[in-house]
């Protein structure tokens, strides 16, 4: 029999009455204080003069405690005892529930730690996105800040956590794909643009594991220009004729990003691979320059002149 959902009705008995016990006997008036008592009565003497008669009285109690006293030290035992008492018997009767207590426990700070990782990125994800709006011209690299956050992403991200980075750069990738949808071409679209390529690159080096994925897609542009960013701030030697070819294939925006994206692995690689790099950023460069809809993108073409001039 129970009377709670833990705890069976006899141990709940048990614990109040041992309270009851030591609140009952702390409450307890001590007992009277015995004192000696003296008094100074004067006599007459036989003479006529006055003889001063002291009479004093001990305490029957002088050698021995009273039974408040005794009850009292029996009560703070029972006192100190009781907590001990307690958790042991807490441990032998209710292995099993304190064991499921734990378990939820233990959930609820993974689903709370969850959380929390959930809302930094977000934080980082904002603020990336906000600085980028209100960048009017366009940097010739990634700007430190967004190389900053991407940083400390990557560092607060672990294998759990690689579902949701995922997630989001495909969330992000449809809103590329929605902004240059909704919006006219102008200003405004490329500030938004720029906006949505910053969010990228603050989960780009966490998101490392899926650029295989991203840049084989064949039918989403933003999920292309997800592996871009993913390649400006970790580039690899393995994709750059991939970045070639976006000159070829993609929107002046996403041809722009790439070119950023060759202008990183130009600085991670050096000089020691320029027997590649150079024929790719040349190779480059005509592309661009031929582009048939419409003049030549000016900053791609600087940022492709400046990856050869650094080679």
């Amino acid at each position: 029999m129970t009377c709670c959902k833990y705890l069976p009705c006899w141990f709940c008995l048990t614990v109040l009455l041992i309270g009851t016990f030591v609140l009952a006997t702390d409450a307890q008036p001590q007992g009277a204080q015995h004192t000696q008592q003296s008094s100074a009565q004067p006599q007459q003497g036989p003479i006529g003069g006055t003889v001063t008669v002291r009479l004093e009285s001990d305490s029957p109690k002088a050698q021995q405690s009273s039974p408040a006293e005794t009850l009292k030290s029996i009560s703070e035992l029972a006192g100190a005892l009781a907590w001990p008492i307690v958790f042991v018997v807490l441990l032998l009767t209710q292995r099993r529930g304190l064991t499921q207590l734990l378990s939820s426990l233990v959930d609820i700070i993974g689903k709370s730690k969850r959380l929390k990782l959930g809302e930094l990125i977000d934080v980082e994800v904002d603020r990336s996105a906000k600085q980028a709006e209100q960048t009017s011209a366009p940097e010739r690299e990634v700007p430190p800040r967004e190389r900053e956050a991407a940083v400390r992403v990557d560092k607060l991200v672990g294998g759990a956590e690689l579902p949701v980075v995922r997630q989001r750069m495909l969330e992000f990738a449809g809103e590329y794909e929605a902004t240059r949808s909704n919006l006219k071409p102008g200003p405004e679209r490329t500030r938004a643009m720029n906006a949505v390529v910053a969010k990228m690159r603050t989960l780009a080096i966490a998101a490392r594991p899926f650029l295989a994925e991203f840049a084989q897609s064949q039918s989403s542009p933003g999920t292309r220009l997800a592996a871009i960013a993913i390649l400006q701030l970790a580039p690899t030697l393995e994709y750059v004729p991939w970045l070639v070819s976006r000159m070829a294939d993609e929107q002046p925006f996403v041809f722009y990003q790439a070119s950023l994206a060759l202008l990183a692995t130009v600085r991670a690689f050096g000089s020691r691979s320029e027997a590649e790099l150079r024929p790719a950023l040349e190779q480059s460069l005509q592309i661009v320059n031929s582009f048939k809809g419409g003049s030549p993108d000016r900053d791609t073409v600087e940022t492709i002149k400046q990856a050869l001039a650094e080679l």
